[in-house]
């Protein structure tokens, strides 16, 4: 245990997992072949908060009052999880919630990350209400943080082949853009030369969305999968909510396709 949380390694083939304790995030994923090393993600940078894949709950971005005072990414930044299975392709991490004032639920979260494929990486955040006393439903917008080097020309396909929406990096360079989802999307370079497929699947529907970012360096850009969109987050008939004993899943798989 450091600074970092504890530090797991996972390996399938040539490709290689590094997850932390603290939120359950993947702080870098790399092919390796005993030579050179070839990201997939952005790592995480030492002393930094960028980086890798992180979740984020109970929801993310733009919150509406009473949750104003809330962190805009959810918890897990900074919270060391407990460490629930490891073996040589998956690792799982478990938390709860802190109830307080402004979100007055008891949420159970668990992380998962598994290597199911050398070329396919799997994360998962399952999140159930527990029995906290509170009368109110719980509102929740589940999402993934995944960092992508840019390296020119960023190109995002939502959507299957030959019906896809593409968005450029002119699209997304000056501010976020929420884009319609779909559960599978490409992210690559207008040349095609890195790319990777990202498939979206558990508690997903019309209303989710992805959220298109690059940050003002050029360093790194952003694809992220949100449950519902942030305007929907808590509104009375199309958010998303917990009663006790419910839970919701969201699941975003990786394939590098060179």
């Amino acid at each position: 245990m450091s600074g970092k949380g504890l530090v797991l390694r996972i390996q399938n083939g040539d490709y290689c997992v590094e997850g932390s304790s603290i939120g359950g995030a993947v702080q870098s994923y790399f092919r390796w072949d005993g030579k050179n090393r070839e990201d997939v993600f952005y790592p995480k940078q030492i002393n930094e908060k960028i980086g890798g894949n992180f979740p984020c709950v109970p929801f993310i971005a733009r919150k509406p009052s009473p949750f104003t005072q809330l962190p805009s990414y959810g918890w897990l930044q900074d919270k060391h999880l407990r460490l629930m299975h490891k073996d040589g392709y998956s690792f799982s991490f478990r938390g709860l919630s802190k109830k307080g004032p402004s979100f007055p639920w008891t949420l159970q979260y668990d992380v998962t990350t598994s290597l199911i494929s050398p070329t396919c990486l799997m994360t998962e955040i399952r999140v159930k209400r527990l029995l906290d006393g509170a009368r109110e439903l719980a509102p929740i917008n589940l999402s993934f943080f995944p960092f992508f080097r840019s390296d020119g020309g960023i190109v995002a396909r939502v959507g299957e082949v030959g019906e896809e929406d593409v968005y450029n990096e002119s699209d997304f360079s000056t501010r976020p853009k929420e884009v319609p989802f779909n559960k599978r999307v490409v992210i690559g370079s207008k040349g095609n030369t890195r790319r990777v497929m990202m498939v979206i699947e558990g508690d997903v529907d019309s209303s989710s969305r992805f959220c298109l970012w690059k940050n003002s360096s050029g360093k790194y850009f952003c694809v992220k999968p949100k449950m519902t969109s942030n305007e929907s987050f808590a509104h009375p008939s199309a958010g998303i909510f917990l009663a006790p004993g419910d839970e919701k899943i969201l699941r975003c798989s990786f394939l590098p396709m060179g």
